[in-house]
């Protein structure tokens, strides 16, 4: 957590593309709304041309689902969708009207990440103090 599913149609990225948006997703991340580098997960999956539509006509939609922890304020997510919109625009040769980008809300008791349950936003030194040996993991 947070988990960014990016959906293409098959062949629309390179092994390239698909390596900068991950870093740009998880840089912007951590840059806007904080947690820890080990935990913020990139997944990429595809359909095969003829499987996606836009407005009900075939097409080559993108969809960028993250689930982020709750807690953090309107304009940091806006930001995020915003940043990465950006990120995919510049990388990829998408037209911004097959681009969705949004953001799901999740509550840290409700997720967890090496069978812990996750800290709450800003308490990830605590939790990382507490669990982060028992992870193999550091700050």
């Amino acid at each position: 957590m947070p988990l960014y599913q990016v959906l293409t149609q098959e062949g629309s990225l390179s092994d390239a593309q698909r390596a900068e948006i991950a870093q740009g997703i998880t840089d912007i991340h951590l840059d806007l709304a904080g947690g820890l580098r080990q935990f913020v997960n990139v997944v990429f999956q595809h359909y095969r041309a003829g499987l996606g539509f836009n407005a009900g006509v075939i097409g080559a939609p993108m969809v960028i689902g993250g689930s982020i922890r709750a807690g953090r304020e309107q304009a940091v997510k806006t930001a995020i969708m915003e940043a990465i919109s950006a990120l995919v625009m510049r990388v990829s040769d998408i037209s911004p009207k097959d681009l969705t980008v949004s953001i799901a809300d999740v509550k840290a008791s409700n997720a967890m990440e090496g069978g812990h349950i996750l800290p709450e936003p800003g308490e990830e030194a605590a939790w990382l103090a507490k669990v982060g040996p028992l992870l193999g993991l550091s700050a």
